[in-house]
């Protein structure tokens, strides 16, 4: 008998190859362990604050950043060129940063998750241009372990 999925029950065996991923002390299968993933990551809070309303802080576990560099493009680039010259906003930027900053919380969700932690306490976020059209989003904070109060 081979691994056994903590969701769906796929099992792995000597025929079988399934990749597995141990999430806490259980292990699933790639499907489920996305989701498992997804839906960890998604009860964590994160606040930029020290302290999170009707929750005592119970362990400070570390202190931890996610850093993304995503490019803006050669069309996000023409865009954000005219959108200058007329005094617009530029959507073709704006959307990038959006998921640039999504996938940087989501990032530091996912390491506090694997440090045991439930929420992030003092984030901070921050952005910064490097050359050829790339920008950089950090987001840091302090990785806690939470109870209601």
């Amino acid at each position: 008998m081979g691994k056994r999925c903590a969701k769906c029950g796929k099992e792995a065996g000597f025929f079988k190859s399934i990749t597995f991923y141990k999430i806490g002390n259980e292990e699933y299968c790639a499907d489920c362990g996305k989701e498992e993933i997804e839906r960890r990551i998604s009860t964590i809070k994160i606040t930029t604050t020290n302290n999170i309303e009707g929750y005592k802080v119970v362990d400070y576990i570390d202190i931890d950043s996610a850093e993304v560099v995503i490019g803006t493009g050669i069309f996000s680039e023409v865009e954000g060129n005219i959108s200058d010259l007329f005094g617009a906003r530029s959507s073709g930027f704006e959307e990038k940063l959006a998921k640039g900053k999504k996938y940087a919380m989501d990032k530091l969700k996912y390491n506090a998750m694997l440090k045991g932690g439930n929420a992030i306490v003092g984030v901070d976020l921050s952005y910064t241009e490097f050359d050829k059209n790339r920008i950089g989003i950090i987001v840091s904070g302090t990785v806690v372990k939470i109870e209601k109060s």
